[in-house]
């Protein structure tokens, strides 16, 4: 951890937490700091740390346990597809800072801290969402080495990657509640699940993990990393833990399958034994899927086109079938108003 003073006159202090990322150890860190009394009432802080804690279990984010041992407002979470050696790089990456209710002010000066030309950040106020999806896609990513180390393609790769996602958003909606389809979408959902499971460490070590059956996680992480940490094995332990505590293993195929053959020695095949099924898969209803809510932006933008299509003696729905011949250049200039447009799952 490391104590900072930001140039903005609307709070002096700020914490950025970053490393260790064992629950017990940030814990003992956190208590260490507030009995130094190093941090004023005002401080606001900051999570970089990819993973979760369980107690008694059920799931606990590190955000909580920060924030609860240091009595601050729920600090804010960054997470996304930025591998370090990219960023460090000074490759183009993406990351999403998630905030709690009424911590927007908080989270838009973070946004200031970190944003750079070359690392862009979005803003969504889903703190529980961003900082599950960035502990659990180190899970999904560890099915997808296991599919890289059988010799499996990019096709089974994208399957695993969506029941992966599909898994992760079951998990954050039973044991945090609302979850917005916008941090799905945004760098720390899919973006980030993808660069993961085709790019990252979990899903290097996973591949070897398979080709090499008599090594454990340990060996392996010594013989790859170079120093570095291999977080997926310890936070697939947890989501176990968590899922059995609870007896929804029939919610998570992927993940329980995952499990097994990380730490039960079953076979990797396990992974393709959760899609290759004789029965049909159900027929989703429309009343049993989610709409997105249309944004102001694209609601202008479909209101002026209706408009136009309206003069041409057409309808918006005839687009697609028979687009218009001639566009009307004296459509109005929309004056877009910011608003919360984030759709809850």
């Amino acid at each position: 951890m490391r104590h900072t003073t930001p140039t903005s006159s609307s709070f002096s202090s700020e914490l950025v937490s970053v490393e260790p990322r064992e629950v017990q150890h940030i814990a003992r860190a956190c208590r260490e700091l507030r009995k130094a009394k190093l941090l004023p009432p005002h401080c606001r802080a900051i999570s970089l740390i990819k993973g979760i804690g369980v107690r008694n279990g059920w799931p606990l984010t590190l955000t909580h346990e920060i924030g609860s041992i240091l009595d601050l407002p729920k600090p804010c979470i960054l997470s996304g597809a930025n591998v370090a050696n990219d960023v460090a790089a000074e490759n183009f990456a993406e990351a999403t800072i998630g905030h709690a209710d009424g911590e927007t002010e908080t989270a838009a000066l973070w946004q200031l801290l970190f944003d750079r030309p070359n690392f862009k950040i979005n803003v969504l106020p889903d703190v529980d969402g961003v900082e599950v999806c960035g502990a659990l896609k180190n899970v999904v990513a560890l099915a997808g080495g296991f599919c890289e180390g059988m010799g499996q393609g990019t096709n089974t790769k994208a399957a695993i990657l969506r029941l992966g996602v599909e898994e992760i958003k079951t998990f954050t909606m039973l044991f945090f509640g609302d979850l917005l389809a916008d941090t799905l979408y945004d760098s720390a959902g899919y973006a980030d699940v993808i660069t993961t499971v085709f790019g990252g460490r979990n899903a290097r070590v996973a591949a070897a993990f398979v080709r090499n059956r008599g090594k454990d996680w340990d060996q392996l992480e010594k013989e790859m990393l170079n120093g570095q940490k291999l977080q997926g094995p310890a936070t697939l332990e947890l989501v176990a833990e968590v899922i059995r505590a609870n007896e929804v293993e029939h919610l998570f195929p992927l993940f329980m399958s995952t499990y097994a053959v990380a730490f039960e020695n079953a076979e990797p095949e396990a992974i393709l034994d959760v899609f290759r099924t004789n029965r049909p898969r159900s027929i989703q209803r429309s009343e049993d899927c989610v709409k997105l809510k249309v944004p102001s932006l694209v609601k202008d933008a479909r209101t002026r086109i209706a408009s136009r299509m309206k003069k041409l003696g057409r309808s918006i729905s005839e687009l697609t079938r028979n687009p218009p011949d001639t566009p009307d250049s004296a459509s109005e200039e929309s004056n877009h108003k910011a608003e919360n447009n984030c759709a809850k799952l």
